[in-house]
């Protein structure tokens, strides 16, 4: 199924940074300080002090909405966190980002008033010497340097994933603030508000769950001990994942921490010198609103989204069984390909629209495979989604693809791969 590629391209080609003016620098590369204002634009950014990631504002399909992201610096992929997905700013209002005395962390406007949208509420007091550093991790971290203390973390968003495991991130309950970290999908390709997939770590069997709107799809099997015998490294893999880790490809390195407060997954990158390409030195692993678990150019670690709910043990391990509408089948599926329904004499086939805004597009498919008269789906122009539905349909398909038709999801027979109802 090409759906996943073809949505990453599509997010690369609109992806854009703003570029603008900028009337008051950063205190420095790497940290912001009370008085200091990062601004949307290109110049004022903050960078981190290996140069990896970078903080800043950015657009992505609505150009009118502005979100704060850390990115691989220079990198065509969408950010690797996001602090204001639920809040987008306004860009007609010159949002930029401070931190105050007491460590308060907020987006505010320069123009036309707007509330200010608050990523850490502070403490109660002020305190000394606060500023806001980019780690070379990519975690954005809000500290104080106490003379008795030292160096204090109050805030840090690492605390606060969105939708990428960076190396180092932890997946996991913490028991005394009874803080979870999760990843929680993007709603849609453009939209990165919270979507129907998360990502989670179950400490009870020891597992990486995928879950859509709460109900499990896919696992990923135990963590267990792995040999390369190739390099002579001990490493650790996932059942499910059939890809197993080594210098060249997955280069991770599994980890589970257990402390009396938390138990917590996570992972670093391996680097073996001349078996390791340059492009494997950067990761950061995506939970994507179709519910894929990949990484760059990486091969796919999972496809959740894509679990029907049988028993899929050899095309897509890991899926969990659970109950299906009595009208389906193991030999159906969902193929995303390019053409129109039409009915067998040839008349055309109106859609049903379903304006919903709400829905996103594993909804779509979610409604539509529980629909025993829905043989296709695509998500809405702007939201919702469109369905096809009824009998004696036919799906006749342009070979080679044609840009007039929209890519549509069409339900199909496994066994003959064929569009007729």
């Amino acid at each position: 199924m090409q759906t996943s590629s073809y949505y990453r391209t599509l997010v690369f080609l609109i992806f854009v940074q703003r570029l603008g003016s900028q009337s008051q620098q950063v205190s420095s590369l790497d940290t912001l300080k009370p008085g200091d204002r990062l601004k949307l634009n290109l110049s004022s950014q903050l960078v981190s002090a290996n140069g990896i990631f970078s903080l800043g504002f950015t657009t992505m399909g609505a150009l009118d909405t502005a979100y704060l992201g850390v990115s691989h610096t220079n990198s065509r992929y969408v950010p690797v966190w996001i602090g204001n997905r639920e809040q987008p700013a306004s860009t007609s209002q010159d949002p930029f980002l401070s931190v105050d005395t007491t460590g308060k962390l907020f987006i505010t406007h320069g123009t036309n008033g707007g509330d200010p949208i608050e990523l850490y509420a502070g403490e109660s007091s002020k305190k000394n010497n606060v500023s806001v550093t980019l780690l070379n991790t990519g975690n954005l971290v809000v500290k104080e340097m106490s003379s008795s203390n030292g160096e204090v973390i109050l805030w840090q968003s690492f605390d606060h994933p969105t939708d990428t495991l960076l190396p180092g991130m932890k997946l996991g309950v913490n028991h005394r603030s009874g803080r979870n970290r999760v990843l929680t999908s993007w709603f849609g390709p453009l939209d990165p508000a919270p979507g129907a997939f998360t990502l989670e770590w179950d400490p009870d069997v020891g597992r990486l769950l995928v879950r859509r709107r709460g109900i499990v799809y896919w696992t990923s099997g135990k963590l267990k001990d792995y040999y390369d015998e190739l390099v002579g490294l001990r490493l650790k893999e996932f059942d499910n994942i059939l890809t197993k880790p080594d210098p060249a490809n997955l280069n991770y390195n599994f980890s589970v921490v257990r402390s009396g407060d938390e138990e917590h997954f996570t992972y670093s990158l391996m680097n073996v010198p001349e078996l390791t390409p340059d492009n494997r030195n950067f990761s950061g692993i995506r939970l994507d609103y179709q519910g894929y678990l990949y990484d760059r150019d990486r091969p796919t670690i999972a496809k959740a989204g894509f679990c029907y709910g049988y028993d899929e043990t050899h095309a897509n391990p890991g899926c969990e069984l659970r109950e299906q509408a009595k009208c389906r089948n193991d030999g159906q599926t969902f193929d995303f390909t390019s053409g129109e329904f039409r009915h067998v004499n040839g008349t055309p086939t109106p859609a049903v629209y379903d304006n919903n805004s709400s829905l996103s597009m594993s909804d779509c498919r979610e409604s539509c495979w529980n629909d025993c008269e829905c043989v296709g789906y695509k998500s809405g122009n702007v939201s919702g989604c469109v369905y096809w539905r009824g009998t004696h349909l036919e799906f006749v398909r342009t070979n080679p693809p044609d840009d007039s038709y929209d890519n549509t999801f069409v339900l199909v027979s496994t066994s003959s791969r064929q569009g007729l109802f």
